[in-house]
């Protein structure tokens, strides 16, 4: 047919462009990105054409030629036709977005230049308000119980709305990418304005979106891509101001929940300029820690663990007795694995700020965390992952020294034998990926803690993590061993290598499960170095 003529056409067209993308003979498709344009402004709902032009085009901007700068505007305010459309599906947007985010990244001069700023930010903005229903999906799912979500799952239950749950929502995408590649004098005020319009504007769109919701997303998406003019303390003040008043105070449980995980990102970004609110920040988090929906309490433990990983040990301590019993409270009893997760890694954050101060309270987490760390109810066994990590930063707290130039490492050194059998036994027996990412972390924060203390263990700890056939190829492994006394022999001659060799287990298990060992080259010099490739929570470890 005509359309598979035009499709294997525009293939062709791709494959020339890359063949010859290197040199200026690549300018003779500058005369083609017209034609680009109207075939695909006269065929969007043909999605499979439409994906052949996008790709044509996202590798016309990739090429070091200047092949769309003659005709920029056209090209992008085609695709924010496309994206703005009712007719191609999801993924076509979204490839769409993809291509005018690589336009944004390698031609940020000549699109600010282009005219068209303000029509791709008006776009973005009425992209984020399509992600609502699925932000929305997200966090309901948030309240289910296990046993409700554990039912879903037994059921084969999927929402499918056209869209790859794990790709990120296409509003996000468009803002962020103006946010990260334009140059801030082009972007940052219109951008903050609109988002600062909104959240102080009362209306709701025809689908029930809020402006107030729609302004804190563009906030979110945008919020690392424009930190340095954000964190100004005359921009930074009232953002913040009119961010926490919504966390504290809006109705909707849906925009106190986004406004938190706008405070998240803009602690995560806009640090160390942000410091100075994080007690007030904390203060907020705690009370909604206490809010009656579950959703929303996840958040605010999100938003305490960041602010925790970064605020004084003398700000945290007002606040520590209620912290640690409400994140201990949901740690145990949590509605679902996710709100327990959360309160576990926001406690993990809690104990290693406080110190010393936070041993008035370990007998407690330590029969929580114990209990946690055990468990195998599969639907679980997150949460026994991040347990494990959890209740190694209690070790790691343990071994702080106090002011007396002591420590309480005492406290937990008789626990360390059965901490080390748990983790053991949760790798040889269970195959679930999260216990194992997070038992590799965890004996990376005991060796921190006990040091040369862990001596008793080295043996099998070490067997544990070099016997892994799961790898990420390329990584490296330096053991500064020299006289070959903390890597045992009986650990060392499980490998043999060669210098310039491909790195083989004795026992004959290959180093990937399909046979494949690109990558493993080493060289190799024995009690000093292995380059294993292993995953990355094993390398730490």
């Amino acid at each position: 047919s005509y359309t598979c003529l035009r499709v294997a056409a525009l293939k062709a067209a791709g494959a020339l462009v890359q063949f010859l993308s290197g040199g200026e003979d690549v300018l003779i498709f500058r005369e083609l990105v017209p034609l680009l344009v109207r075939g695909l402004e006269a065929n969007l709902a043909d999605d499979a054409l439409a994906v052949q032009v996008l790709e044509v085009i996202y590798q016309l901007a990739e090429s070091p030629t200047p092949i769309l700068n003659k005709h920029l505007r056209e090209v992008i305010e085609c695709l924010l036709l496309l994206i703005r459309s009712d007719v191609p599906d999801m993924g076509t947007k979204h490839t769409a977005a993809e291509t005018l985010g690589k336009i944004l990244e390698c031609k940020a001069r000549h699109v600010a230049k282009s005219g068209a700023v303000n029509a791709l930010i008006e776009t973005a903005v009425t992209c984020v308000a399509w992600d609502y229903p699925r932000v929305v999906q997200v966090l309901r799912e948030m309240d289910l119980t296990q046993q409700q979500i554990n039912e879903q799952e037994a059921e084969g239950f999927d929402d499918d709305d056209g869209e790859d749950s794990d790709s990120t929502p296409l509003g996000h995408v468009l803002v962020s990418s103006i946010a990260a590649h334009l140059p801030q004098k082009h972007i940052f005020r219109p951008l903050l304005q609109a988002a600062m319009g909104l959240i102080q504007s009362p209306n709701v769109n025809s689908a029930g979106v809020s402006d107030i919701w729609i302004g804190l997303n563009v906030i979110l998406a945008a919020a690392s891509g424009i930190a340095e003019q954000l964190a100004q303390d005359e921009v930074l003040q009232p953002v913040l101001s009119q961010v926490l008043g919504l966390a504290r105070s809006n109705q909707d449980p849906v925009i106190r929940a986004s406004a938190l995980l706008c405070l998240v990102d803009m602690v995560e970004t806009l640090s160390p300029a942000i410091s100075s609110y994080l007690p007030s920040m904390l203060a907020e988090a705690l009370t909604l820690l206490q809010d009656p929906q579950n959703f929303v309490r996840n958040c605010a433990g999100d938003l305490v663990e960041v602010i925790c990983s970064d605020i004084d040990e003398e700000l945290l301590l007002p606040h520590l007795e209620r912290l640690t019993y409400f994140l201990l409270k949901t740690a145990a009893n949590g509605a679902n694995a996710t709100s327990q997760c959360a309160a576990l890694a926001a406690l993990g954050s809690v104990m290693l700020t406080a110190g010393d101060s936070f041993m008035p309270y370990f007998d407690q987490a330590c029969q929580v965390l114990g209990n946690l760390a055990v468990i195998t109810d599969d639907s679980l066994l997150v949460v026994r992952g991040q347990a494990t990590v959890t209740l190694a930063n209690l070790a790691v707290t343990a071994s702080r020294e106090r002011p007396d130039g002591g420590s309480n490492l005492d406290r937990f050194r008789p626990l360390l034998p059965t901490v080390v059998d748990n983790l053991m036994e949760g790798l040889s027996t269970l195959e679930d990926l999260d216990v194992i990412k997070c038992t590799f972390t965890a004996i990376g924060s005991l060796i921190y803690a006990f040091e040369d203390e862990i001596e008793p263990f080295v043996e099998p700890l070490a067997k544990m993590l070099l016997s892994c056939e799961e790898v990420d190829e390329g990584s490296t492994i330096s053991v500064n061993d020299p006289d070959n006394v903390l890597v045992p022999e009986s650990v060392r001659t499980q490998f043999e290598a060669t210098s310039g060799s491909t790195m083989t287990a004795i026992d004959g298990a290959s180093p990937s499960a399909d046979g494949d060992d690109d990558g493993f080259e080493f060289s190799f010099q024995p009690g000093v170095s292995y380059e294993i490739s292993l995953r990355l929570e094993a390398l730490y470890a």
